[in-house]
């Protein structure tokens, strides 16, 4: 059996608010590009927050000021969801709303009425993060109530984009020397850098496994393991269980929910603050939460007690 691609697998789901025209027209180009679930507005939210979204599509024809006043607090609740502006020829002659979308402050606004609309459309789509990425970033972001900085966000989408096997291939990718970007972990009193890299490969591989029916070879080809035996090894060391049992018993929001738990929660006042990228940053120190190197022990979990210390 052929391996599925990766891009159709990361297929990102978007949560549209559309007109009726709209969406089928909508649904005839991005036919492979993505999933469209169509939704009404009172309905946006718990779509979001119940993962059967990453991202939004709103129709500028549907706009008008009591509308974009609950989008605008549906971006205060969810700052990090990517919000699209599709123009139509339904909104012809509502140009008053352009100026006023400005307060939602959209990643991309698609006029598909000239010829490039489309075009931008396609290009926004492309740079929305997976679903597990944007699980994960909104899963972070609710561990922090909402705070946090550009470079943390930018760091946990590197980790679970799982592009670089080791800490030191992502920090040359960012152009960072390994030894600061590590001094900076430490002088916080966070966890290393290798920690969360760790938790990235272990989600991807739970998402991996939920959602395809590939073996070790092809998940740790995916999640840019040295080796199949390598992985494996990895898998074994961390959760104390088979890579096969593991996967079994064990999917990608459980490994984001003790990833909060372990190291967001207890870092919550440092990580306001935290941008491993930035040129100087001066540590606020806090007390060291302990923290256990084992993922392992995931039968006390299920049974209800807690994992870890």
């Amino acid at each position: 059996m052929s391996r599925p691609s990766k891009s159709l697998i990361e297929r990102s789901t978007l949560a549209a608010w559309l007109t009726h025209r709209e969406s089928v027209i909508v649904a005839a180009h991005l036919t492979g590009h993505v999933t469209l679930r169509v939704v009404e507005l009172p309905m946006l939210a718990e779509t979001l927050t119940a993962g059967r979204a990453h991202a939004v599509l709103v129709s500028a024809a549907r706009l008008d000021a009591d509308t974009i006043e609950r989008l605008v607090r549906l971006r205060r609740i969810m700052p990090r969801v990517p919000l699209l502006v599709l123009v139509t020829q339904e909104a012809a002659g509502m140009a008053w709303r352009l100026p006023v979308m400005g307060r939602l402050r959209p990643d991309a606004v698609a006029d598909v009425t000239i010829e490039s609309g489309w075009r931008t459309l396609y290009e926004a789509l492309d740079h929305l993060p997976s679903p597990l990425v944007q699980r994960a970033i909104n899963a972070v972001s609710e561990a922090l109530g909402g705070e946090g900085t550009e470079g943390w966000f930018r760091f946990m989408k590197t980790v679970f984009q799982c592009e670089y096997g080791t800490v030191t291939e992502m920090a040359q990718a960012c152009g960072v020397p390994l030894r600061r970007f590590d001094d900076r972990f430490r002088a916080a009193r966070l966890p290393e850098p290798k920690r969360y890299l760790e938790i990235g490969t272990l989600a991807r591989v739970a998402y991996l496994s939920e959602l395809t029916s590939w073996g070790i070879v092809a998940i740790a080809h995916a999640v840019n393991a040295s080796s199949p035996q390598a992985l494996h090894s990895r898998i074994q060391r961390l959760t104390g269980m088979s890579p096969l049992r593991w996967r079994r018993e064990h999917g990608a929001t459980w490994v984001l929910d003790e990833m909060c738990r372990r190291y967001v929660r207890p870092y919550h006042a440092v990580l306001q603050t935290f941008d491993p990228y930035a040129r100087r940053w001066q540590s606020r120190r806090v007390p060291l939460a302990r923290e256990s190197i084992l993922w392992g022990q995931c039968n006390d979990h299920v049974s209800g007690s807690a994992v870890g210390p």
